[in-house]
């Protein structure tokens, strides 16, 4: 039987690939295609985006060390607020013309630890997964040429961290990147 020139069993494979690859796109958003997914203001974003860091500060154990990327030495628990002024919005959105969605996103990195990196990394996938995270990593050991991994967690509402652990010739490291969902305030929007 013919639908069409298109036999039905070659009609029902290219429907389930194509259910399949809308699926598969829902899960994993690209950024500059990311739809704002709350209304939540900046201030919420940051408060947000501050109780993350504070807890992957609290399970690793490390306070003082955090630095804001590309600041002067601004630790995070000296100077939260400078950190936040220092930082611009990441836009989800580039419609011209046109308010564009935004999120707040904080990188931090350490000083030089004494300690292991790779155990905190693991203490930081548990919280994350407990949390409810979809908790994944970024490269698998065998891509990385240096002693270094990342742990990605995503939720549903298009927020994001990234968990770094080093240990080259830097140092021990850790690095953190938390990013918010989207947002159409007008107070985040651009």
């Amino acid at each position: 039987m013919l639908f069409e020139g298109v036999s039905l069993i070659r009609l029902l494979v290219m429907l389930l690939l194509a259910l399949t690859a809308l699926g598969g796109c829902a899960e994993v958003p690209v950024l500059s295609e990311s739809n704002a997914k709350s209304d939540a203001t900046l201030s919420e974003l940051r408060e947000w985006v501050g109780e993350e860091i504070d807890a992957v500060i609290e399970v690793t154990g490390i306070e003082y060390e955090w630095v804001a990327q590309g600041s002067d030495g601004v630790r995070w628990v000296e100077d939260t607020e400078r950190i936040f002024e220092g930082q611009r919005l990441s836009a989800c959105s580039f419609r011209s013309g046109q308010a564009n969605p935004a999120a707040v996103r904080i990188d931090l990195i350490t000083d030089p630890l004494q300690q292991d990196p790779f155990p905190l990394l693991e203490r930081v996938r548990e919280l994350w997964t407990e949390r409810g995270w979809e908790v994944r990593n970024r490269f698998e050991p065998e891509q990385v040429e240096s002693r270094s991994q990342e742990i990605v967690a995503k939720q549903r509402d298009g927020s994001m961290m990234i968990f770094r652990a080093g240990d080259a010739e830097g140092g021990r490291l850790l690095g953190l990147m938390v990013e918010s969902a989207c947002s159409n305030d007008p107070s985040v929007a651009r």
